[in-house]
């Protein structure tokens, strides 16, 4: 009886919330801001040129071992030349690794900053994904979009 005196009192409180809930709530469409975003952009260009340049290399090598290969190379040669490689390959791999790490934590912040900012503004306590909320809310997107891109 008592468990349902509380279940009845947590429902009538959030009848009562609810709208009030609802409209400190601020969503933001984050795939969206990613799209629009011109320094998203530009990092993401300037990521995929780096990382076709080490894919183009890569492959080069791999030409190269593969015609070793059918050259008839011995296996103590196809190693040697497959460290090497390696050897070579693996700064390039790392700088693409670190500026994906990079790009993505910079944007990442300035995104967050930008949300926190427009949110603090309008006075909204929560923002979330917009593809978490079914109903309600306020979608901040344009304002955030508008933030980052001045």
């Amino acid at each position: 009886m008592k468990l349902r005196s509380i279940f009845l009192s947590t429902l009538a409180a959030l009848m009562i919330a609810g709208p009030a809930l609802a409209a400190s709530l601020g969503m933001v469409d984050t795939k969206r801001v990613f799209d629009e975003y011109k320094e998203a952009q530009k990092s993401q260009a300037e990521y995929k040129e780096k990382a076709e340049s080490y894919q183009r290399e890569f492959l080069e090598k791999n030409r190269a071992l593969q015609e070793a290969q059918r050259q008839g190379k011995s296996k103590a040669e196809i190693e040697k030349l497959t460290k090497k490689y390696e050897a070579e390959l693996k700064p390039r791999k790392d700088a693409v690794d670190a500026l994906d790490r990079k790009l993505s934590t910079l944007l990442k912040k300035k995104i967050e900053d930008a949300i926190g900012d427009v949110a603090k503004a309008k006075g909204l306590p929560v923002v979330v994904d917009k593809q978490v909320v079914l109903h309600g809310g306020e979608d901040i997107t344009d304002d955030v979009l508008k933030k980052l891109n001045k």
